[in-house]
């Protein structure tokens, strides 16, 4: 894969974080996305073979963030 990037995702629940976003996690065609529980955060390492790809794939990983943070304000 040509670009790489790594998100990290604070938060005081990494091992229940981890148990939501781990659906997110499937190989693509020209993407990859691991996640990995580190201390105090959730870390997201995305391949890509294309610029577009890896946009796509960060926007993919944000939405999940989104969701998860407007559900805790309920």
């Amino acid at each position: 894969m040509k670009y790489e990037s790594t998100l990290l995702f604070r938060t005081d629940k990494p091992d229940e974080m981890l148990s939501i976003l781990q659906h997110e996690v499937e190989d693509r065609e020209r993407t990859k996305l691991n996640i990995k529980k580190a201390k105090g955060s959730i870390e997201f390492a995305i391949a890509a073979a294309d610029a577009t790809a890896l946009k796509a794939e960060f926007n993919r990983v944000l939405k999940a963030l989104m969701i998860i943070e407007k559900a805790e304000h309920i």
